[in-house]
């Protein structure tokens, strides 16, 4: 089983070392509240007249995610891939990259292709926290470290 490898006191990954892209835009650090993501794959099942199931087909996978950002850099991001609302924001789909480092050694990048906000929450509250937003994902197509989740060999 491989380790993480830093030069860095032997630490690991946290959110701090965590950097993202969006669409063609590299979102400072800071912004983000949290980000989230999933893949699932449903196998459909070949039973027929057996107690047993007897076979599984490929299925069909599925990615999902969210995300909470920042108000004034989520409106920046919207501008920016919206192409200054010559789209809806729930229209456009757009790639993200999020990579973990310690210090640029080590890094590792996985990449959700094919995204599309889904749905937009404002939650606000009173307290001393930046206010933020959060965005529902639909991802097409999720890669961990260079690794597909899913995928059909006949579009890679």
């Amino acid at each position: 089983m491989a380790q993480q490898q830093t030069a860095i006191n032997g630490n690991r990954y946290s959110f701090t070392s965590v950097s993202v892209e969006m669409g063609n835009s590299a979102i400072p650090k800071g912004v983000f509240r949290s980000i989230n993501y999933e893949g699932t794959k449903d196998p459909g099942v070949m039973q027929g007249n057996q107690i047993v199931v007897v076979g599984l087909t490929t299925g069909y996978g599925q990615g999902s995610g969210d995300f909470e950002m920042a108000v004034a850099e989520l409106d920046d991001f919207f501008s920016n891939v919206t192409n200054n609302g010559q789209f809806n924001v729930m229209d456009v789909d757009f790639d993200i990259r999020v990579s973990f480092s310690v210090n640029d050694i080590d890094v590792r990048t996985d990449v959700l292709r094919g995204c599309r906000i889904t749905a937009v929450t404002s939650s606000n509250a009173s307290g001393n926290d930046a206010t933020v937003k959060s965005c529902k994902l639909f991802i097409r197509r999720i890669w961990i470290n260079g690794l597909s989740l899913f995928e059909d060999p006949a579009a890679a």
